[in-house]
């Protein structure tokens, strides 16, 4: 099916949030604020400091972004589709999971981790082996299969000089959905060399909503069918927990022990 994506419309006008304080706040692995969300009855607005805005309607619609003074417009556009888009999605019915993914063995490989832990590197390698690169950053479920998004690979800087590419890659543009074949939630453990498992479904449930794109949960019946997807993906999907210490001279080792992985699934 052709996803949604709302059309980003930017406003002459500078940003303007709103003097209250923020109803959703989302943080950074070292705890400061990235960004904030405000709800104003079907309006949705999210706030990037320094950046600008972005307001939407969970009814559907375009999204109209504003920059405050000063801010790149390149940047507003990109922050926009890396960031803004999965939480739109969210708020329209769809899910969405902080991944990466490849395509491969019948399906969507998906890469879940917090920031700087190396998903984006993991699917540039094992693009090098040979699989398609699927999504960086944000993938979008429909129930079990994954929908196309336009998407940029962005490499942390060491991963560029190793890769010998841009940190930010062209527009890739998926055309087709796939069945979500397999979670693998990556972990960073210097007392670990490669170390993947399977977790049980039990154990899975709360793995993917810690990497779920969501807007707000004060929405019951939105978080009700959200609970629900989560809960039916944990248990129709293998979802495997990948610890690996830093080093990106590990990077053939643990593409490797993912191919196998996803070679038995078949």
């Amino acid at each position: 099916m052709a996803l949604p994506v709302p059309d980003l419309l930017v406003e002459a006008g500078p940003a303007i949030l709103p003097a209250e304080g923020a109803d959703e706040v989302w943080r950074d692995s070292s705890g400061s604020a990235v960004a904030r969300g405000w709800i104003r009855g079907a309006g949705l607005t999210m706030g990037f400091p320094g950046l600008g805005s972005y307001r939407f309607s969970a009814q559907g619609g375009p999204v109209r972004g504003a920059p405050v003074p000063g801010a790149d417009s390149r940047l507003l556009e990109s922050t926009y589709w890396k960031s803004v888009v999965p939480f739109v999605l969210q708020a329209r019915g769809y899910e969405a999971l902080h991944a990466s993914a490849i395509a491969a063995s019948g399906g969507v490989a998906a890469f879940c981790a917090n920031s700087e832990t190396g998903k984006s590197t993991l699917a540039r390698a094992l693009g090098r082996r040979g699989h398609r690169l699927w999504a960086d950053d944000a993938v979008v479920l429909d129930g079990l299969r994954a929908l196309p998004l336009p998407f940029q690979v962005k490499l942390r800087p060491a991963s560029s000089v190793w890769f010998g590419e841009p940190e930010l890659s062209p527009f890739h543009a998926p055309e087709e959905e796939h069945p979500l074949r397999a979670v693998f939630v990556l972990v960073r453990d210097e007392t670990a060399d490669v170390s993947l498992h399977r977790v049980t479904s039990a154990a899975a449930f709360p793995l993917l909503l810690r990497h779920a794109f969501c807007f707000t949960l004060s929405a019951p019946n939105r978080k009700r069918a959200m609970i629900a997807r989560y809960l039916e993906l944990a248990s129709a999907v293998p979802v495997f927990e990948l610890r690996f210490a830093s080093g990106l001279e590990r990077l053939d080792a643990i593409a490797a022990r993912v191919e196998e992985t996803l070679a038995g699934l078949n």
